[in-house]
């Protein structure tokens, strides 16, 4: 009898032809029933701030399946930690991963440019004390493949995996930040998972012509050094690289910025992207980006999508993101609704602003704001009041609000998208203590956050309706 059942089995085993799964379901959101995602922008924080933040804001980000945001803060033991801690750092004491789970935080970003601000290890115990908070940390590693893993949280509807990713560029960064690839034992270094831009300045048709010149004279000369010259450049009709980082196109206008992501950096990204969704079952890609679109505009203050944003935010959608929500430029960009290549939805934040600001580093000694000349008994100032008076960019109404983007999934397939204001001090009449401290907006300034998401959505083809002092994205 045993025998028989042992053939028929062999017979079966011969007979089955292997298939390969195709992508299409397993880029597919694949959690159940009805799934809540919350997102919100880069999150500064100096202290814990639960306890006064307005219930209706609570509730959105504690009743969401997963809350996702940007940690552009490290948690520092101040008390244990052997970590040198610097004046100039973002950082927060301990006590506030906690904080941030109470709230509802399940998953956050450490790819930003604050991500070493207290070191390597500093990073490493920021994302332990994150972990036994219950929040997981994502775009940090101990070499480049761990930095680029994803970070998961589960839950009986399904697996969520986060991929934080800091854009490089020469406006922005240095690959020093980076973590770098391990092949065996030999190398990889810790450090943040990036994507790393070239960046060129665009010029009109008669100033590119001149600097072509100058590019030909500079390669005629290597013939007053041979052998020993500089290997050929490979020389291209619409571009012009001279002197170091001098790169140019022609364009229209003269001043733009224009940037194209390093290849290899960039199928890494993808790749990392696909794995975590064919692993899990919900993927968000966070990217920390500080890029202008031109060279005149001051930063944080630029509304404009770049197309190197489109191109990053479709591509990780194309691989199976479901949620592209970018960060970084303190600023409130656009939504985009965008279908994938593999009849995915994905849903793109461009800019969500912040979440909280707090950078006046009460612990900073007074007297070194003194400026030269000055009486340090009669003019030294505080780290609070420098802040105030010498940091405008930080004390406008646009930086000082920001909104919770909640997506609503039904089966696998977005339906909702709902835009909740903050305020962090919009009218900037706050004391300096409640200042960068969200807060649930009056009607009339809820209506002016929403209002400029509105437009800013419009461009990119998205409809938000304002309703009852939240907006609303029906799709």
């Amino acid at each position: 009898m045993s025998g028989a059942v042992f053939a028929q089995s062999s017979v079966w085993f011969q007979e089955r032809e292997f298939q390969r799964r195709p992508l299409e379901p397993n880029l597919a959101n694949k959690m159940r029933g009805d799934f809540t995602a919350a997102f919100v922008g880069d999150m500064l924080i100096q202290e814990p701030f639960g306890k006064t933040l307005h219930p209706d804001l609570v509730k959105v980000l504690r009743d969401a399946d997963v809350t996702i945001g940007n940690m552009e803060t490290i948690v520092y033991d101040h008390l244990n930690s052997k970590e040198p801690r610097g004046g100039g750092g973002n950082w927060t004491i301990k006590e506030t991963a906690k904080d941030l789970a109470d709230l509802g935080f399940d998953l956050v970003s450490h790819a930003n440019n604050h991500g070493l601000d207290m070191g390597i290890q500093g990073t490493f115990d920021s994302m332990q004390h994150l972990s036994d908070a219950g929040i997981k940390a994502a775009g940090f590693g101990k070499n480049q493949a761990d930095a680029g893993r994803a970070a998961y949280h589960h839950t009986p509807k399904g697996r969520v995996g986060l991929v934080g990713v800091y854009v490089i560029s020469e406006v922005s960064g240095s690959p020093r930040m980076c973590a770098t690839d391990k092949f065996n034992n030999i190398g990889g270094t810790p450090g943040l998972n990036c994507l790393e831009l070239v960046t060129w300045n665009v010029v009109n048709d008669e100033q590119f012509k001149a600097i072509k010149d100058i590019e030909a004279g500079i390669i005629a000369r290597r013939e007053e050094v041979l052998p020993h010259a500089i290997n050929m450049p490979k020389l291209q009709p619409d571009r012009a690289h001279i002197f170091l980082n001098g790169r140019f196109k022609p364009g229209p206008k003269t001043g733009e910025y224009q940037y194209e992501a390093k290849k290899d950096d960039m199928q890494r990204l993808m790749t990392q992207v696909r794995q975590a969704k064919e692993y899990g079952d919900f993927v968000a890609l966070v990217p920390h980006i500080h890029q202008n679109s031109t060279a005149f505009k001051s930063w944080g203050w630029d509304w404009d999508v770049l197309d190197i944003e489109r191109e990053i935010a479709h591509g990780a959608i194309d691989n199976g993101a479901d949620v592209y929500s970018a960060d970084g430029i303190h600023n409130f960009k656009g939504i985009e609704i965008y279908k994938g290549k593999h009849g995915n939805t994905g849903i793109i934040f461009y800019g969500l602003n912040k979440f909280s600001f707090h950078q006046i580093l009460p612990e900073t000694e007074a007297g070194s704001f003194t400026r030269e000349g000055e009486d340090p008994f009669n003019s030294a100032k505080t780290a609070i009041e420098v802040n105030e008076w010498d940091n405008e960019r930080r004390n406008q109404a646009r930086t000082l609000v920001g909104a919770i983007g909640e997506v609503k999934y039904r089966n696998g397939q977005p339906y909702e998208i709902r835009l909740h204001p903050m305020d962090l001090g919009m009218d900037l009449n706050r004391p300096w203590s409640r200042q960068g401290t969200p807060e649930k907006p009056t009607p009339e300034n809820a209506r002016k956050i929403l209002e400029q998401i509105q437009r800013e959505s419009a461009k990119l083809g998205t409809k938000v309706t304002i309703e009852n002092g939240i907006g609303i994205v029906r799709l």
